[in-house]
């Protein structure tokens, strides 16, 4: 048992060190309060995101009003021309629990992989979750793709 606690502290310590809090831009949230957004790798910004890796995403958000469904939608702005991102999983509710409950504090927490394929260039990251109610939340984030 108290090995048990010691590696729950252990793994909570250095989950803390590389969590990389980013200053962000709110689009439009609607449906919440974005409280925190999470990017790593991204201990300055623009963020770096290199091809062939993955960046995981932690939001925190406090919902305003219920919510039992969402999905989400990612976009580079690339010198002003949005670009869609897919995402092999839309159900914003795949990676946070829904229904959201207003005022009750959630995380949503995803990956993605960033492509081989994609060019190196500057973006803004926009990234949404909406429902059939509305915008839950958005947020932009400069970053920059490099090989």
């Amino acid at each position: 048992m108290k090995v048990l606690l010691i590696s729950a502290v252990i793994y909570c310590a250095i989950a803390t060190c590389f969590a990389q809090k980013v200053e962000f831009h709110d689009c439009g949230s609607q449906l919440s309060t974005i409280n925190e957004v999470d990017v790593n790798p991204c201990p300055s910004l623009p963020c770096i995101f290199k091809t062939n890796s993955n960046v995981t995403l932690t939001i925190t958000l406090t919902p305003n009003a219920a919510v039992s469904d969402a999905k989400s939608v990612v976009t580079g702005i690339i010198e002003g021309i949005p670009v869609p991102f897919p995402l092999p999983d839309e159900n914003a509710c795949n990676f946070m629990t829904c229904p959201l409950a207003p005022g009750t504090a959630v995380t949503y927490k995803t990956a993605i992989f960033v492509r081989p394929e994609y060019p190196s260039t500057n973006l803004i990251v926009q990234w949404e979750v909406t429902s059939s109610s509305g915008e839950v939340f958005c947020f932009l984030v400069p970053a920059t793709i490099s090989k």
